[in-house]
């Protein structure tokens, strides 16, 4: 068990550990790789990652990471779909063009929600494409959501799958 004099300055040390103000970055920052530690065994708390995460992101709203990684811990661990979407949804208020808040909501209506959302999660995959018109994965993806849409011309879908093959032809050179 862990008391307040094994956290104090080692005897001899004049100066006190520094504190992390509220609202600094830095303790945002902290705390974002504090939560990468608690969900990785030996701990696997993704209960405690996502507090930290959540604390995190109060003390830096703007913080993509913390919001990435927040919403990452809400999907893959806790199957938290709503409030994910939430977060990259509040993600893309403060940026409407970043392309990995677009392209991560894309692919959570994707996978996890209703089939009414395809049409979203299209018009999501069209602005991450717009923003990084690289992204092999939104190109496939956005393909295969237009391929399996029966009102959809085939040929978009071709043209996207052919075009999304060389960008992972790419990235393989």
């Amino acid at each position: 068990m862990s008391t307040s004099s094994e956290c104090a300055p080692k005897e001899g040390s004049s100066a006190p550990l520094p504190l992390i103000e509220s609202g600094d970055s830095a303790r945002a920052d902290m705390l974002l790789e504090l939560s990468e530690l608690v969900r990785k065994p030996p701990m696997s708390d993704a209960i405690q990652a996502k507090l930290l995460l959540v604390a995190a992101l109060r003390e830096a709203p703007e913080n993509k990471a913390v919001r990435m990684a927040l919403a990452t811990v809400l999907v893959e661990d806790l199957d938290e779909y709503e409030r994910a979407e939430d977060v990259l949804r509040d993600g893309l208020e403060q940026d409407p063009d970043d392309a990995d808040y677009a392209f991560q909501l894309a692919q959570l209506l994707q996978e996890h929600a209703s089939t009414s959302d395809t049409e979203e999660a299209q018009q999501w995959y069209q602005v991450a494409l717009a923003s990084d018109p690289t992204n092999a994965e939104a190109c496939f993806n956005l393909g295969l959501l237009i391929e399996n849409d029966a009102i959809a011309d085939s040929s978009d879908a071709d043209a996207l799958l052919l075009k999304a093959r060389g960008l992972y032809e790419d990235a393989l050179r």
